[in-house]
């Protein structure tokens, strides 16, 4: 997605426009550049990226809530006034802010679990270190085995739910055993074992 962004940015007419429109949009409208419809596409283009961020980002963190990238915004803004005037030297062009947001994006990306997941400190303070220790690669992977494990739990449990449904089903049925031949059973299995061992 970031290669696209900065091929529609520097070798079309459209992200040559919009960065146009973006520098003045007085000047590009003088210049007789389409100002109105870059600007529908440029937030056409937006909602599909939030879009495809909506689908990704859940999966990424494996949980999904409403608020979860609340204030995201202001890190994209940041990062492009940031790329655009300062962080990249050279002459200004329309692919800058668009690698720096996508470099910002990874850093965010990083430690976007371990923000969003509300540990508290001391679990938090525990998976830093886990990291550290070199045992995994970063906080999302420790989030990820602790979920992989929940789940291996829960399937278990699921299993012994449905086995102790199967023996109430089969106890109603009339197919079970009396727990008297069932005891007797086992009495005369662990006193011949105490036989054996004396």
């Amino acid at each position: 997605m970031l290669a696209f962004s900065v091929y529609v940015a520097h070798f079309t007419r459209f992200g040559r426009n919009v960065y146009a429109v973006g520098g003045n949009e007085r000047s590009a409208l003088l210049m007789g550049l389409p100002v109105a419809r870059t600007k529908v596409g440029v937030y056409a283009l937006s909602g599909l990226c939030s879009a495809l961020a909506g689908i990704v980002f859940p999966l990424y963190v494996l949980r999904g809530y409403g608020l979860q990238a609340q204030g995201m915004e202001l890190d994209a803004i940041a990062a492009t006034v940031i790329a655009e005037r300062c962080w990249v030297p050279g002459p200004a062009a329309p692919h800058r802010p668009i690698i720096f947001i996508g470099r910002s994006g990874e850093w965010t990306f990083r430690g976007i679990a371990m923000i969003n997941a509300d540990l508290g400190q001391q679990l938090e303070g525990y998976v830093a270190k886990l990291v550290e220790s070199g045992r995994y690669s970063s906080q999302s992977e420790v989030l990820r085995e602790g979920v992989k494990l929940i789940l291996d739990r829960e399937l278990q449990l699921d299993a012994l739910d449905a086995i102790i449904d199967r023996g109430i089903g089969d106890s109603e049925a009339g197919r079970g055993k009396p727990a008297s031949d069932v005891f007797d059973r086992l009495e005369a299995k662990y006193h011949a074992m105490a036989s054996n061992r004396q």
